[in-house]
Order: structure tokens, then sequence, then C-alpha cells
């Protein structure tokens, strides 16, 4: 490239899913955890989409919450570390499980 040269670049910007407006929080509370039995996650947004994850990232389940609300029942898995990640939020919550 020569010195003092301009050099043009076109970029292609993937359609967007979602927006939130700039300093607008996703708010989320889990509880309890560590959970023995049920966990409760609340939003101050539709949940969306949602991973069950293991602790190596294997996933265990996916499922549609179109609440603010998610209740899922954790007895029928081994004591361990689980992940929810909460697609459209772009959140993942960390849950042990006892």
């Amino acid at each position: 490239m020569e010195p003092n040269s301009i050099r043009l670049f076109q970029f292609v910007i993937p359609e967007l899913v979602s927006v939130h407006e700039l300093g607008e929080e996703i708010e989320l509370r889990v509880y309890p955890n560590p959970v023995a039995k049920e966990l409760t996650i609340e939003s101050n947004e539709i949940i969306g989409s949602v991973q069950l994850l293991s602790v190596t990232g294997e996933e265990l389940s996916r499922f549609d919450v179109q609440d603010t609300v998610l209740k899922h029942d954790l007895s029928d898995l081994p004591i361990g570390v689980y992940y929810f990640h909460l697609t459209e939020l772009a959140k993942t919550v960390k849950v042990v499980h006892q």
C-alpha cells in the first residue's frame, strides 16, 4: 500500500434479532441458588428460548418460556453445577443443584 493512500472496505451487518434501548438493563432474579428442587428465574423481559447446559457445556434440554417467570424442576438431575442460557436476553445463569 502506498503512503497516504486510502483503502475502502465493505462490511455486511447481519439482521438484528432484538435491540434493547440504550440504558435499558435486563434484570434477573434467580432463587433459590443453590437449589434442591425447583428453580425460579424472574426477568423484566419475556424470557424466550432457554438452554439447560451441563458444566461441560453439553445441552441437556431446550425449551421456550413466553413469560417473565421460569420455574424449572431440577430434582431429576444429578447434584452439580448447571447453566441456564437465556438466548433472547443474552444472559447465562450459573445454578448449583444440591
